[in-house]
């Protein structure tokens, strides 16, 4: 008799409503995403073990999301989503139309000692130009140009923006310029793209600017943490 009343639940919902009849559930998968193992811990839900045993329940709650009676455990399914937009929230680049009619975007990067400033333009075909040069002729070195693709890599936007880049031609610090020019075109993006790729350039760590810098040598010592050595006589 249980397991005919739980059958009954699950084709037929309450008795005093419908709901069971209707279709499964609808979640968009575009703002929405599974929490990890760190934040279902984190609201107490510490059934995750480690990831074979957090992968097995992704996959049995992608099976129940399929059934056709889903909505009937909409309640305990929300519990392992998390909403993208909430937490990828970021400050959008403003947006500006020159004289020409094309939409652009200006932001500045930071690396270290070096500033650069970045204009992104819409409606482009992927062309990256610095101080008036293809990016492939001012960085020699592989991995500096690809810094620069990183962020359209990764919202699979390669083709769809024209990019041009103000540096400092003091001919040091390439990589320092290149990792700075990766934070300004991925702020730039952010007056163009949606909230979700937004949160895609956030978790990559695109959107935050590198504070990090050579620490200054100390007096008496040989560098910013080695000292010289203690001789007791």
């Amino acid at each position: 008799l249980h397991i005919l009343d739980t059958i009954k639940y699950c084709c037929h919902g309450n008795d005093d409503s419908n709901e069971g009849w209707s279709s499964k559930l609808q979640i968009e998968w575009d703002k929405h995403r599974f929490k990890t193992i760190g934040e279902l811990e984190a609201d107490s839900l510490a059934i995750c073990t480690n990831t074979k045993f957090y992968n097995k329940l992704i996959q049995l709650l992608e099976r129940i999301i399929s059934h056709p009676f889903s909505r009937n455990s909409d309640h305990f399914i929300r519990d392992f989503i998390v909403n993208v937009e909430s937490r990828g929230e970021f400050r959008k680049c403003p947006v500006f139309i020159d004289v020409n009619g094309y939409h652009y975007a200006l932001e500045r990067g930071r690396r270290r000692n070096q500033t650069v400033i970045a204009k992104v333009i819409a409606e482009g075909s992927g062309r990256i130009t610095v101080n008036g040069r293809s990016f492939g002729d001012y960085f020699t070195v592989t991995e500096d140009r690809q810094q620069l693709i990183v962020p359209l890599t990764i919202i699979n936007r390669v083709k769809q923006f024209d990019i041009q880049c103000e540096v400092n031609d003091d001919g040091i610090g390439d990589q320092s310029k290149a990792a700075a020019l990766r934070n300004a075109i991925a702020r730039g993006l952010t007056g163009f793209v949606t909230d979700s790729e937004i949160y895609k350039l956030q978790r990559g760590g695109l959107l935050t600017s590198d504070q990090r810098f050579k620490e200054r040598l100390k007096p008496g010592t040989y560098g910013a943490h080695r000292h010289k050595p203690w001789r007791p006589r």
